[in-house]
């Protein structure tokens, strides 16, 4: 199976494409640039590639190429979604600087029973927590983003409301960062890439644990 997004912009340079799916490796004053480089890797670890047509002055082209599912397979993932239980409003704050990554939580998430606020820039999140801590269930938020890190944020985060749920998104995280992470807090730390079938157990074991409905804020209109 092909998929195949297009543009009309103004192209991909070589010497950047060449770097495209670096991880970190970005062409923006902000951003960490693990985008595509996450989004690659999710390709590849169902067998299937990338192709990248684009020059400068003529737009870009991207080619998703994926294995075909048997029959078996599709009745595999249909029963595997059934499965995942369903939210009951609680409300998440997800924290991402990558404005496609952050779109897709709130589409996924959303979809499943849960009520997501997303934010692309980390302070923009910390104003609308200070703003009224209680309101959130649970915090999800990338580790390696341009303004603030992950660690960084939950830290500010937990000094507002120190019984905060705080979930860590990230590719890779040495020892000392995870002790870090633990010792302000952090309850779980969740490796990229991950899907829906393995975030969401995730997710309803830390609102259990937490208790987190009777701190739900007001429904959002």
């Amino acid at each position: 199976m092909r998929l195949s997004v297009r543009d009309s912009g103004a192209g991909i340079e070589p010497e950047v494409m060449n770097r495209l799916f670096e991880p970190f490796f970005t062409t923006k004053a902000e951003g960490t640039g693990l985008g595509l480089s996450v989004v690659h890797g999710i390709v590849r670890s169902h067998g299937g590639a990338i192709l990248v047509d684009s020059a400068p002055g003529r737009g870009s082209t991207f080619h998703v190429y994926l294995p075909a599912a048997t029959a078996a397979e599709v009745r595999e993932v249909a029963r595997s979604g059934e499965q995942i239980r369903a939210g009951h409003g609680e409300r998440i704050m997800f924290i991402d600087d990558e404005p496609v990554l952050a779109q897709l939580a709130v589409a996924i998430l959303g979809r499943i029973g849960y009520r997501v606020d997303a934010f692309v820039r980390p302070a923009d999140a910390l104003a609308a927590f200070s703003a009224n801590p209680t309101s959130y269930d649970l915090v999800i938020t990338d580790y390696n983003m341009a303004q603030m890190s992950g660690i960084e944020l939950a830290q500010r985060l937990a000094r507002i409301r120190p019984n905060v749920a705080i979930a860590l998104i990230t590719g890779y995280l040495r020892q000392e960062e995870i002790e870090q992470a633990r010792a302000i807090g952090i309850r779980e730390i969740i490796l990229k890439p991950t899907s829906i079938q393995e975030l969401q157990p995730v997710i309803a074991r830390l609102l259990t644990e937490s208790n987190a409905p009777k701190m739900r804020g007001p429904a959002l209109t």
